[in-house]
């Protein structure tokens, strides 16, 4: 009877058989099984004997024989066929999923199997969908930190680290990630970072004004993000001790589509287009050079806030229950946490 056997190659190597796991411990072994289940079909014999083993054995055919032999007691003979074609391994593997979903990857690809040549052959595929996983999840400060530590180069996951950092008031040390990072990129490429990157040590390096935090923030981008507890009342506070000469306009977009055509109105607009682009783009006229203060509440993520951002002038809180990260990266929000 056919066995179901599960082969994980995205961290550490696991093997289950129906379920169970299988140990496998063999490097020979254990390299094979990394060899075939990364490739999704026939494999040449040729072509994994070259990638067996760092230091080629005098009989390499006579050593992958042997190397399947083993595997096939180990898994079952129906796991891992052979033809004129070469070698096939019967399996679901990870690696081989369309998906990039970070719940697959328990760490690095190749972890702890493999050799130099299959590494460098499959390694950097999957090590990029690696880290595009990663970059797509919520993870702390201290993992963000160990993973920029062994991809120094990759500016994406310096940007989410000095971005974590900072919604935990670690300020100076996500100004210490960017010192770390921009030293890298100066010494192994000559060149400096990228302008997200430069934006958000631009952001970090103005000086702190008020206790509150939005004091600060209309010195510096003039674009907050309140969240937390207690995010409708600091705000309150905060709006009735500043001053707004050209007038206040709120909106409540209450996990609902952008409304630009009311904030239009809110500014005395009476021919409003019909496509959402130009409604943004009139409202970025209207309200250029405006002292005024525009209020986004219950926003759900930035997508929703771009298209009603008003033109350089007018100060904008968003409030939300989340920091909404995507706002800090590309618009230079600042992000202040209601409730500590």
């Amino acid at each position: 009877m056919s066995r179901q056997l599960q082969v994980r190659l995205l961290g550490p190597l696991e093997v289950l058989v129906d379920g169970e796991p299988v140990q496998i411990t063999a490097p020979g072994q254990r390299a094979l099984l990394a060899a075939l289940a990364v490739r999704d079909g026939w494999v040449d014999a040729d072509e994994l004997a070259t990638q067996l083993w760092d230091q080629r054995p005098s009989n390499p055919r006579a050593a992958l024989q042997n190397a399947v032999l083993r595997l096939r007691r180990a898994l079952g003979a129906e796991q891992v066929l052979s033809g004129p074609a070469g070698y096939r391994l019967v399996a679901d593997v990870d690696a081989l999923c369309d998906e990039d979903d970070f719940h697959l990857w328990r760490g690095e690809p190749f972890e702890d199997c493999g050799t130099d040549a299959l590494r460098a052959a499959y390694g950097p595929a999957l090590t990029e969908r690696y880290l595009r996983a990663v970059e797509r999840a919520d993870l702390p400060a201290a993992q963000l930190q160990e993973l920029a530590s062994k991809h120094p180069l990759r500016e994406s996951l310096w940007l989410r680290l000095i971005v974590a950092l900072e919604e935990q008031g670690q300020r100076d040390q996500a100004l210490k990630a960017y010192e770390t990072v921009r030293a890298h990129l100066a010494d192994q490429l000559g060149a400096d970072p990228s302008e997200e990157l430069q934006a958000v040590h631009r952001r970090l390096s103005e000086p702190p004004v008020g206790d509150d935090g939005l004091s600060a923030v209309r010195r510096g981008s003039r674009l907050a993000v309140v969240y937390g507890e207690g995010q409708a009342a600091l705000v309150r506070r905060w709006a009735q001790e500043q001053s707004f000469p050209d007038g206040e306009i709120r909106l409540d977009l209450q996990g609902s589509a952008a409304q630009c055509a009311d904030l239009l109105r809110a500014m005395g607009v009476t021919e409003i287009p019909e496509r959402l682009e130009e409604q943004s783009a009139l409202f970025r006229t209207v309200t250029a050079g405006r002292r005024m203060l525009v209020q986004l509440d219950n926003a759900c993520d930035a997508e929703q806030v771009r298209p009603l951002l008003p033109g350089r002038g007018p100060m904008v809180v968003v409030t939300s229950r989340a920091p909404i990260q995507g706002l800090q990266v590309r618009e230079g929000a600042v992000a202040i946490r209601a409730g500590g």
